[in-house]
């Protein structure tokens, strides 16, 4: 088939977000640690079995990583994070690693934007592993994947304790990695990781209700006395060790100063938008950032690992499993990822297909089974016109 027929037969975009590889061991068991990664060898043959079929599906346009690729938090806090070559050279790691490369020499494009647990790779590094990756941006000043009318980032930016730290000068990193460090140091001592951002969002929970407090301070302290540690709990960085006072005298002004980050969206949302499903699952930072000002009318973002299609007006009638077409037409989409971690029910993406003899741009949320088969959980459109 000529290139340029078969270019034409390229009408979809696929996006996923928080797939969280970590390094080998983090699926060990050892007499001192239990395992911690969020993401099990099962969920990570799904996702290499899932990219290598949009990788043979001539019909697949754009692949879109939508942060979180690869994960430098989920690292318990008396050792130092494992750096990105050894998670992307991970054994547990190489079929899916595998089946990118095979995307970004299908025919297809393969782009990379950053997420908050890998907003430190280096851009280099990512490019020499996936040859032919595309990289938007950079892990401070974000990355944006914009085409036409749609809009997509993984949208920390937009969130209190994610959004990367302007005040500091060298590492960006948010108070949302004291966190994880001290929730995945609590699995990998106990085992225990089922209810782990239930206990995050129960103490953020507790912060608000206590406003008076400095609430980062609040949320910190807070989680450490959770675990029987205190403000002398060490931290162990790339470089240096740490104490968690030290993290808290860093970011305790963190919700005060937020108004000067200048991402659009208040204080208290930005920590509502955090908590997923419990908050917001960043509406808002769509409405107002993208459809109040007409910058897309389809904007996708992850990071809060709860999938979602939410239509403009809500009541717009989805289409079925069965094909059955909706009846009102949108005048905007909003869809997030979800994730493809252990925690997550449900391994789910988000693809939109441009209909252009239907004048349609359709947008479907997606779940991929254990077995392999599909099931399209919501889908609606917008008139390309």
């Amino acid at each position: 088939m000529p290139e340029d027929q078969a270019d034409n037969k390229r009408t979809k975009r696929y996006f996923i977000s928080d797939i969280h590889l970590t390094d080998d061991n983090s699926h060990k068991k050892t007499a001192k640690s239990y395992p911690y990664s969020w993401i099990g060898k099962t969920r990570i043959k799904m996702l290499a079995d899932f990219v290598n079929g949009l990788a043979a599906d001539p019909t697949t346009k754009d692949v879109v990583i939508l942060g979180d690729l690869f994960d430098r938090w989920v690292c318990p806090a008396n050792v130092a994070p494992a750096e990105f070559g050894s998670i992307m050279g991970a054994q547990a790691n190489k079929a899916v690693m595998a089946a990118f490369r095979n995307v970004a020499s299908s025919g297809a494009k393969l782009f990379y934007v950053y997420g908050n647990h890998d907003m430190t790779l280096d851009k280099a590094e990512l490019i020499d592993a996936i040859q032919g990756i595309q990289v938007l941006g950079d892990g401070k000043n974000l990355g944006l994947y914009h085409c036409g009318l749609l809009a997509a980032e993984h949208g920390h930016k937009y969130c209190l304790f994610n959004a990367p730290d302007t005040k500091l000068v060298s590492s960006y990193l948010p108070s949302g990695q004291t966190i994880t460090r001290i929730v995945t140091q609590n699995v990998a001592n106990t085992g225990k990781g089922d209810n782990q951002f239930g206990d995050m969002i129960a103490v953020i929970k507790e912060a608000l209700e206590h406003m008076g407090d400095p609430l980062v301070e609040t949320v910190l302290v807070g989680l450490a006395h959770k675990y029987g540690w205190d403000e002398n709990m060490v931290i162990q960085m790339s470089d240096s060790p740490v104490k968690l006072g030290q993290m808290v005298e860093l970011y305790k002004d963190d919700y005060d100063r937020w108004s000067q980050a200048g991402s659009g969206v208040n204080a208290f949302t930005a920590v509502l938008d955090d908590m997923g499903t419990y908050g917001g699952n960043l509406h808002k930072a769509a409405e107002d950032i993208y459809f109040a000002k007409d910058h897309a009318k389809i904007v996708i973002f992850g990071h809060t690992h709860a999938y979602e299609l939410h239509t403009d007006p809500w009541d717009a009638t989805a289409i079925d499993e069965n094909g059955i077409p909706d009846l009102a037409e949108c005048n905007s989409i909003y869809a997030n990822c979800g994730s493809w971690v252990d925690g997550c029910k449900k391994a789910t993406w988000v693809e939109t297909e441009k209909d252009r003899d239907g004048d349609k741009h359709h947008v479907r949320l997606r779940w991929y089974h254990e077995d392999g088969t599909k099931s399209t959980i919501r889908t609606n459109h917008i008139a390309l016109s």
